[in-house]
């Protein structure tokens, strides 16, 4: 189980990284053809736009994971443990019930945009879109394995190492 979940985890930093990249490549390429060519290419901006968005919600996916997405932290530090733990137990419900409008609407949002096609390429507008149900169902996942597979998540393996560390460094 664990296995896999990183392995999905690895498959989002990969898609990531490529996005990067092609981003990387098709904002220059955009902004060559634009202002030193003069002939501006329709479909850069567009694209461009379109990676921005599925950056960022993959991304988020990423972010919870490693424990580094907006969260109490600050003051769950402050409260008693098990204070801690209900704290957490409460914002990772809320942030849940949250996912789920978003996977809910945002899959609605994407069927109703299937029949449409972007301005500057043929690609259907619910597909590019359909990042924001995926990236819903896919923070669900890590949420899930925060909770029910111990170790899984990057920012588990972070703690555990790092009391490792402190262990270590007190003998």
């Amino acid at each position: 189980m664990i296995a896999g979940y990183r392995l999905l985890i690895r498959l989002v930093e990969v898609a990531l990284l490529t996005i990067t990249t092609v981003l990387a490549v098709v904002v220059p390429v955009g902004v060559l053809f634009r202002y030193v060519l003069n002939a501006a290419l329709s479909w850069t901006d567009e694209l461009g736009g379109f990676l921005l968005v599925w950056m960022t919600f993959l991304g988020a996916v990423v972010a919870l994971d490693r424990g580094v997405h907006l969260d109490f932290d600050l003051l769950r530090q402050k409260l008693p443990p098990r204070v801690g733990v209900l704290a957490a137990l409460v914002s990772d419900l809320a942030l849940a019930a949250l996912l789920v409008v978003v996977l809910v609407n945002g899959s609605t949002i994407t069927q109703r945009l299937m029949n449409q096609t972007a301005v500057s390429f043929p690609v259907p507008r619910g597909l590019i879109y359909s990042v924001m149900p995926l990236s819903a169902a896919l923070m669900l996942v890590v949420l899930a394995a925060r909770w029910l597979l111990p170790g899984a998540t990057t920012r588990d393996r972070a703690a555990r190492d790092a009391g490792l560390e402190a262990t270590a460094g007190s003998e």
